[in-house]
């Protein structure tokens, strides 16, 4: 993200004092870097993967004469995109084809009795 304190400012990157997230002031070089060109402000990603996905979150970068906000989200990792859901769908088939079975026998046993009783009158 490039920062500057006013649109016309040049100077910005020399008043550039830090950063802050949610009201915690982060450190160089571990949470964010910063390079010149206004300011170019980077958020490290070992700090993003902390904060979260999809909260909003409000960074501040700080100036000597100011301060410029803005919000942001931190987007789901592909990772997290791509994994599929937890259902609780454990279906453990061996028990529903035992009780497919147990109650086809059942049905058959049922038809065959129905038979007997009515081809024995």
């Amino acid at each position: 993200m490039t920062v500057r304190l006013t649109s016309t400012a040049d100077t910005s990157f020399a008043h550039f004092s830090g950063v802050r997230v949610d009201g915690t002031e982060l450190t160089r070089d571990v949470d964010y870097t910063v390079a010149e060109g206004s300011s170019v402000v980077t958020l490290l990603p070992e700090y993003l993967d902390n904060l979260g996905a999809g909260r909003r979150h409000t960074l501040t970068v700080l100036f000597t004469n100011g301060e410029v906000q803005t919000a942001f989200r931190v987007r789901p990792s592909l990772d997290e995109f791509l994994s599929a859901p937890v259902t609780g769908d454990e279906c453990r088939p061996g028990l529903w084809i035992g009780l497919i079975a147990v109650s086809l026998s059942a049905a058959l046993i049922t038809v065959l009795s129905g038979r007997k009783k009515t081809g024995s009158r």
